[in-house]
Order: structure tokens, then C-alpha cells, then sequence
């Protein structure tokens, strides 16, 4: 028996809540007042003094596989290293979760912020993000990747059809797919390959009627598909 709808609802907030978390980690990256670009000890908040001591280990994990993995073109190129501080993790899970962390994000309104949730309901929510697939957008298996990940976004517009490349995109590691993702009838084009569905749940809802025409009636499901809510 499923939960009450209120229930659920509640449920979803609390997630969205807790998943704003990067949201103003990204935010407070692409904002902050550093003017210049970085050096190799950045003078920009780092991830520990964000975080608290909880993210020693948070950061890009190095592949002895991979001989070009993509943090490292980020560094050497003088553009992106003053965007990105690849330092700050992109998700949050229970295990980063500080009082540091509570007291500044506390002080900010959603979609940035915690402000107006109570600190128990925020962290029994991220309780139950403790495990590799929640602290890291891949969850680490049992053996180390044989080779770089590769992964393919698939969007809506149109662009793919005719296209006959459904077999280059699916043999990526993972797959994206956002919103309206129409696959059916389209597999020689789209591929049929899903590791991720973003969404928020206006366009999800949304969709679900404008593209019904097109074949998109539910959205992509799976034993091995995560899906990313966007708040």
C-alpha cells in the first residue's frame, strides 16, 4: 500500500530541500568575489571550509585507466580552472552533513538554502542518503573502470531524428535524459539506453501532455535508472 498523497508529498520537499544543497554550492561558486583566476591552492572557499571536516576525502577520485580524465583538462585549461573548483562535491549525502554546513545554509531560502526547515527534518532526510550512490554521481562498484566513462546527454529538440546514431549513444557508459524523453519508435535514432532522468515536476507533468502524441507516456523506468530531481 503506497503512502498517502500528502505524505508523499512531504516527502518530495524534504528531498528537494536537501538536494538545494549543491544547488548553492554550485551558486556560491560561479558568484563568489574572487576576482582572478586560481591557483593550485585556491583562495576561494574550499570544500572542507564549506562542508566542515566531513569532506577530506570529497573531490575527483584519480583512474590509473584513465589517462585523460576530465578534471585535468579542466585544470590545465586557464578559462574553465576559474569556474569550476572541482573541490566541492556535487552531491550531498548524510555523511557531509555538519553543523558548519547547517548554520550557513541555513541563512538562505530554497532553492539555495534550508531556511524555514527544521535541522531534524533535514537531517533524518539525508540519513537516508549515507550510501557511494548518493555521495558520487557514479557509485563506485566492485572492481575499478577499465577505461575513462564515457557518457551521453540526450535532448529533446528534434536534431536526432534521421540521425541513426541510437547505437553510438547507447554504447556510452551512461546515458542523461531529461523532461519529454521520447524513445519509443525513435530507438534507431535515441538509442533505448537510460542511466539518469533529470526533472522538476512542472516539466515532467508538462511532458506527459505535450509529448503524449509522440509516444511519451511514462517516464523512463528501470532497475539500474536514478532519477535526478530538480527542485
Amino acid at each position: 500500500m503506497g503512502l498517502p498523497r500528502s505524505q508523499l508529498l512531504w516527502l518530495l520537499l524534504l528531498l528537494a530541500a536537501a538536494c538545494s544543497g549543491i544547488l548553492f554550492t554550485l551558486y556560491s561558486s560561479a558568484v563568489g568575489p574572487y576576482p582572478g583566476p586560481r591557483s593550485g591552492a585556491r583562495n576561494a572557499t574550499s570544500s572542507r571550509a564549506f562542508f566542515g571536516h566531513k569532506a577530506s576525502n570529497a573531490g575527483p577520485r584519480k583512474s590509473a585507466h584513465c589517462q585523460h580524465p576530465l578534471y585535468q583538462a579542466i585544470q590545465k585549461h586557464p578559462r574553465f580552472r576559474t569556474l569550476f573548483d572541482l573541490s566541492i562535491p556535487v552531491l550531498l549525502s548524510g555523511a557531509l552533513f555538519t553543523q558548519e554546513l547547517w548554520d550557513r545554509l541555513s541563512q538562505h531560502k530554497a532553492p539555495y538554502g534550508w531556511q524555514g526547515l527544521s535541522r531534524q527534518a533535514i537531517n533524518s532526510t539525508l540519513s537516508l542518503l549515507n550510501g557511494s550512490e548518493s555521495s558520487r554521481l557514479y557509485a563506485a562498484s566492485g572492481k575499478p573502470p577499465s577505461k575513462c566513462i564515457r557518457c551521453a546527454v540526450v535532448g529533446n529538440g528534434g536534431i536526432l531524428n534521421g540521425s541513426r546514431q541510437g547505437l553510438n549513444i547507447d554504447a556510452h557508459d551512461y546515458v542523461f535524459r531529461l523532461n519529454g524523453a521520447v524513445i519509443k519508435g525513435f530507438e534507431k535514432d535515441v538509442g533505448t539506453k537510460t542511466s539518469f532522468y533529470g526533472f522538476t515536476v512542472n516539466t515532467m507533468k508538462n511532458s506527459l501532455i505535450s509529448y503524449r502524441h509522440f509516444g511519451f507516456t511514462s517516464v523512463p523506468q528501470g532497475q539500474d535508472l536514478h532519477y535526478i530531481f530538480i527542485p
